[in-house]
Order: structure tokens, then C-alpha cells, then sequence
């Protein structure tokens, strides 16, 4: 799937073919891809994630506090706010308690995740450019899950990460691979970073 413009929470969109559409708005491109090669990593249980939650470095000045997924002033949302994972280099991960038997909501979870695994606090702002997903069940509602997320790498102005969506136990149930664009240079860019104590 590819954005192309912000997606909209709270009304209905419609699909057209390949295309999700918020009126005459192509908010997203969808396309057949190769399955995902990707392996989770070990499973981490759910009270390390909440612990790790509790270091999701953009607390206090998300740059997008109103982010259905992520977002620090939004009741409504999913809350997958990751923060590293003690004793587990380059991990990251948050609990999440879905409330509806939804595929659509796994998408939205294994999301933000992935960018604060790849995008060093710090940074520029980043927007998700594409995401490819494989969600093999739909989670179930009112149980424990993890989402863990890793970086992949970069390309130029490009972040790329992983994530997966698993239960209590440690099953995957979904996996993505997200790319994340800067929006541009920040002029009030902090350098230093909380989880290091600067």
C-alpha cells in the first residue's frame, strides 16, 4: 500500500479497485507484492513492553500528537507508543488491547511502531511513504499483544523498518515492512536524547 494523502479517521472510505478513496481523495494505492521475508524476532512479553512504552521518546512533543496510532492527545487511539526493549539491542516495542475483531486496526498497530524503531529521536519529522503488510489473523479483542518493530536501514531521506503484531504468547499474527519519508529539516530539530539521559 502506498499513501497518498493523510488518512481520514471517523468516516467511511471507499474502496475502488485498487484505490481508497475519501470522496474524489486517493488516500491509498494498494498492489499485489511477493509474500514478506521477514522473521520476528523472539517474543517479548507483555510487561517488558509496557515497561518499554513507558520510554516512547516523543511523550512530551510528538510532532503528530494527534495520530490515531500513535498519538499522545488522542482518547480514540491505539496508543502504540514503542520505546526500547531492555537487554535488546535495536528492539522496540508497546502493548496494545484491541478493543474490535477488526484486520484493518493490526495495520494501524504495526504502523507508528515501526518508525520509532527507524527514526532517531531528533530527526526531522517522517511521514509513512508505503507499507506492506501480512496480517494472517484478525487480533482478538479484549486479549494482550505486542507490537515489536526493528530498523531495517537507510535510503537517503528513507527509513525503513519492520513490525510485527504478536500474542501474549509470543505468536506472530502479523508482520510489515514500512518505509518512512522526511517531511524536511526541522528548525527546532533537539539533539539530544531521553533515553540516554541527555
Amino acid at each position: 500500500m502506498r499513501l497518498r494523502a493523510p488518512a481520514p479517521v471517523g468516516r467511511p472510505l471507499v474502496l475502488d479497485g485498487d484505490e481508497l478513496r475519501d470522496g474524489e481523495t486517493v488516500v491509498a494505492r494498494a498492489s499485489l507484492v511477493a509474500p514478506l521475508e521477514l522473521q520476528p524476532p523472539s517474543a517479548v512479553g507483555v510487561a517488558d513492553a509496557e515497561r518499554a512504552r513507558e520510554r516512547f521518546p516523543w511523550r512530551e512533543d510528538s510532532p503528530f500528537p494527534g495520530c490515531f496510532a500513535c498519538g499522545t492527545e488522542r482518547p480514540d487511539g491505539l496508543r502504540c507508543q514503542a520505546g526500547p526493549v531492555d537487554g535488546r539491542d535495536g528492539l522496540w516495542a508497546t502493548p496494545w488491547l484491541p478493543d474490535a475483531r477488526d484486520p484493518a486496526l493490526a495495520f494501524a498497530a504495526l504502523d507508528c511502531p515501526s518508525a520509532c524503531a527507524a527514526v532517531p529521536y531528533g530527526s526531522p519529522p517522517h511521514v509513512l511513504a508505503a507499507l506492506t503488510a501480512h496480517v494472517h489473523r484478525a487480533p482478538e479483542p479484549g486479549a494482550p499483544h505486542v507490537v515489536v518493530s526493528w530498523a531495517l536501514g537507510v535510503e537517503g531521506r528513507r527509513r525503513l523498518a519492520a513490525s510485527a503484531l504478536l500474542t501474549a504468547a509470543g505468536e506472530p499474527i502479523a508482520v510489515a515492512r514500512a518505509t518512512w519519508a522526511a517531511l524536511g529539516r526541522s528548525t527546532d530539530v533537539r539533539v539530544a536524547s531521553p533515553l540516554s539521559g541527555g
